[in-house]
């Protein structure tokens, strides 16, 4: 058992934006955390003084990303702990701990897992000159995956934008040398198709930029959400006349759910593109009540994905086919900016897939409080 005494709950920072649901400003105040309006004022605090002891936030893009920064930039037990506050307590990528807001529970938790991170510390200044060494091996370690994740970044960049501009010069080229009005549109097709794959590249990189920190939750009617996902497809060249596979099943009467409806449609388009990409059936897309939450689905019927893939799939750049003769086009960033918009939901996006066997991509959002 832990004797030592834990920092205070002075020295916990809770982030709270303008606009904040209430029981997270009633909860700051009434644990006595220092209140922050955002992740700028963290960090400027952090520049001043101290990184305080834990960070606290509700679920949101901004945030969970300035918790993978400090867990990218600092080790164990020197950083903040980093912890969301969620009804829905499950695993959220990016932060230490995931804790329901219930006054008691999380003093409790806070007061364990502060001492268990004072003792660390103690531990770890008692550090013999000999282990200094495995320090710097760890951090070699962590630079050398920094300078690969950059090189798989820009490789993945380079290829994606650079393939359709080829695409599209050899096309443009050609078409001074033949007079053949058939040929003529086969190359105008085909530099048309080149220049949808750009810009859909392009509005990925868009959207994996906006950090859809300022997601404002409102009354969403997902069926809504699933129409502008499906007049987006229909937009782009690869899904004009695809997307008519996409069938909603939903009973006749839906209730509210709480959501932002841009975001979620973002969700259902990047899932149906997906979808649609890999394979040539019917594409569902289900709606299903529950007592609390929603659940939403989209089923393909496609190549499905090996299961030791499961969880690397939502990771940026990840590429299920990393080579570069692979069929289907994309950097890799579709799911995990369905993922960061999920967990800005309070929600977590599952796959359940296996080889030729199709996939289905669920989340839950929970309904409109009366």
């Amino acid at each position: 058992m832990v004797t030592s005494a834990a920092p205070s709950h002075a020295q916990v920072v809770a982030i709270v934006p303008k606009g904040a649901p209430g029981w997270l400003r009633n909860l700051t105040d009434h644990c006595g955390f220092t209140a922050a309006p955002g992740v700028r004022a963290v960090l400027r605090r952090a520049s001043r003084d101290e990184l305080p002891a834990c960070i606290i936030g509700a679920p949101s893009v901004r945030v969970l990303t300035m918790f993978q920064s400090l867990r990218d930039a600092m080790e164990p037990p020197y950083r903040p702990l980093l912890v969301i506050l969620s009804h829905l307590p499950a695993p959220i990528s990016g932060a230490d701990y995931v804790w329901a807001p219930e006054p008691a529970i999380l003093q409790h938790n806070l007061d364990a897992a502060l001492a268990i991170r004072a003792a660390w510390q103690r531990s770890i200044e008692q550090l013999t000159p000999a282990d200094d060494g495995e320090f710097e091996r760890r951090l070699q370690m962590q630079a050398q995956e920094l300078e690969l994740l950059k090189a798989t970044i820009i490789q993945s960049v380079a290829h994606e934008l650079r393939t359709p501009m080829l695409h599209v010069k050899g096309a443009v080229s050609l078409l001074s040398e033949t007079e053949d009005p058939q040929k003529l549109g086969e190359l105008l097709l085909y530099a048309t198709a080149s220049t949808a794959r750009l810009e859909g590249v392009i509005s990925n990189l868009i959207l994996l930029s906006e950090a859809f920190t300022s997601i404002e939750l409102e009354d969403v009617f997902l069926p809504d959400s699933l129409e502008i996902a499906l007049r987006n497809l229909r937009r782009t060249w690869a899904h004009r006349e695809s997307a008519e596979r996409v069938q909603a099943i939903h009973p006749p009467q839906l209730p509210l759910v709480q959501g932002n409806r841009r975001a979620l449609s973002i969700v259902l388009q990047l899932l149906l593109d997906n979808a649609l990409k890999f394979s040539d059936d019917v594409v569902d897309v289900e709606f299903t009540p529950g007592e609390s939450h929603m659940q939403v689905c989209v089923r393909d019927r496609g190549i499905g994905i090996e299961p030791d893939r499961h969880e690397r799939i939502f990771e940026s750049f990840y590429q299920a086919d990393g080579s570069s003769t692979r069929k289907h086009g994309g950097m890799g960033v579709g799911l995990a900016i369905a993922r960061q918009i999920v967990e800005a939901h309070g929600g977590r996006i599952v796959v359940i897939s296996a080889p030729r066997a199709g996939s289905e991509f669920m989340f839950s959002l929970a309904y409109t409080k009366l």
